[in-house]
């Protein structure tokens, strides 16, 4: 999956038209996290963690930078990794039953892909800090109250059609190529000091993928766990 969001990317930076995005998940979650038994197998090492990072920081980095506004529309599970890819839109639309969470510090590791230094920036430093440190789920209407998620879909898994209800603003100016240009220019204000906090997080987070909590982590429940420090 992450090298098809790659390709994704990829193929929407080769698009001169257009002024929205959506990111929706399929089979009733948004994202729900790592495959465990993928990071079991091949992905075990700090080296491997550092390529994982460089991969989805670039991709996520990428999609937040298209002249296109990008709005992340959350049914279910946005976990982990798949919280991290919300924040890396321009906006957040939530379905009732959504569940939003940072778990990387219950994995013995950290954010890797630019979702903490994201969060800063959408709810500030000590709400960034709590949702990270002490891993709370977010139902939606918190997760709104917060200003991490921008508006609440009515219905059960309506988060894609509250997207598109969301961007209907959008869609309707006529001028879309300076719909594109004002894109740019906010994509581009936060560049210089984004780039530096997200080579922060992968530094973190390689020095962190492959420890001794985060192979516990990644093994079943019925596996020993190290004592706490």
């Amino acid at each position: 999956m992450m090298v098809q969001l790659s390709d994704a990317v990829d193929e929407l930076e080769q698009w001169d038209r257009g002024v929205a995005l959506v990111v929706h998940g399929m089979g009733g979650n948004f994202c729900a996290g790592a495959d465990l038994s993928l990071a079991r197998e091949h992905l075990r090492t700090g080296a491997d963690g550092r390529s994982m990072c460089a991969l989805m920081s670039d991709t996520l980095t990428r999609l937040r930078r298209l002249p296109l506004i990008s709005v992340a529309a959350i049914d279910g599970a946005a976990i982990g990794g798949g919280a991290e890819l919300a924040t890396s839109c321009d906006f957040r639309v939530a379905g009732p039953e959504s569940n939003i969470r940072f778990v990387q510090v219950k994995m013995g590791v950290s954010t890797g892909w630019g979702g903490g230094a994201r969060l800063v920036g959408l709810v500030g430093r000590r709400a960034a800090l709590r949702l990270l440190a002490w891993s709370p789920p977010l139902a939606a209407d918190e997760a709104a109250a917060l200003g991490l998620v921008d508006a609440v879909a009515e219905e059960e898994g309506g988060a894609l059609a509250a997207a598109r209800e969301f961007l209907g603003g959008v869609l309707t100016q006529d001028a879309h190529e300076a719909v594109r240009a004002v894109k740019r220019v906010v994509a581009a204000a936060d560049v210089p000091v984004s780039d530096r906090l997200h080579r922060a997080e992968a530094d973190e987070f390689s020095a962190l993928w492959g420890g001794a909590h985060n192979r516990m982590a990644l093994e079943p429940p019925s596996s020993p766990r190290p004592p706490r420090s």
